[in-house]
């Protein structure tokens, strides 16, 4: 009896310290909310594995893509030198220059070193009233030749201007024109003489 009483004893005494256990007991899921909870999860697992192999193809065609871009504007720049040196001979050889302004960065293309440091100021000027005007301009001055002497250009151009009217890009040629100022310097020169002749007589 006694083995009894105390195997009732430890039953009872048992039974009361799980008494506090069995809500939180009766409170776990079952196997099949675990099993559906397990889906659920592996499901989401899934998805953001896709998700990431997604934004790695994304990735590697964008990569893919830059680097055609890249290709093509290496390819580009190098048409536009080829042809940029290519006016350039043209120009030398018809005794011409010209010239490009990009009116937002202020960036300015030449294809050689043209404007007396006298002149300039007319010349920006011309440029600026006709820009303002909406007009071409055309301007004599004078540059630096390539042979270090300093010759006579006539100088004309215009503007090309954005759908709001602001000017975007500047463009402008030359013409060298020393062998015209000097027969009108001498036309006039001779005039001059002529009429002093005249006036004497």
């Amino acid at each position: 009896g006694v083995i009894k009483a105390l195997t009732g004893g430890v039953s009872a005494l048992t039974a009361f310290l799980l008494w506090p256990l069995i809500p939180k007991a009766l409170a776990l899921p079952s196997p099949s909310d675990l099993r559906r909870a397990n889906e659920a999860l592996a499901r989401e697992v899934r998805e953001k594995d896709e998700a990431s192999a997604r934004a790695a193809a994304l990735a590697e065609t964008l990569e893919a893509r830059v680097r055609e871009r890249t290709l093509e504007l290496e390819r580009v720049n190098a048409e536009l030198k080829a042809s940029r040196e290519t006016l350039a001979l043209a120009m030398r050889a018809g005794q011409m220059g010209a010239w490009s302004r990009d009116m937002a960065t202020d960036e300015i293309w030449w294809s050689r070193n043209l404007v007396h440091p006298d002149d300039y100021p007319g010349l920006q000027e011309a440029v600026t009233r006709a820009v303002a005007e909406r007009r071409d301009y055309s301007v004599e001055f004078r540059y630096r030749h390539a042979s270090g002497e300093w010759r006579w250009m006539d100088g004309r151009g215009r503007a090309d201007y954005d759908a709001q009217g602001r000017p975007v890009m500047l463009y402008g040629l030359g013409v060298d024109i020393t062998q015209r100022v000097r027969e009108r310097e001498a036309l006039a020169e001779s005039e001059k003489r002529h009429r002093f002749i005249l006036e004497s007589v």
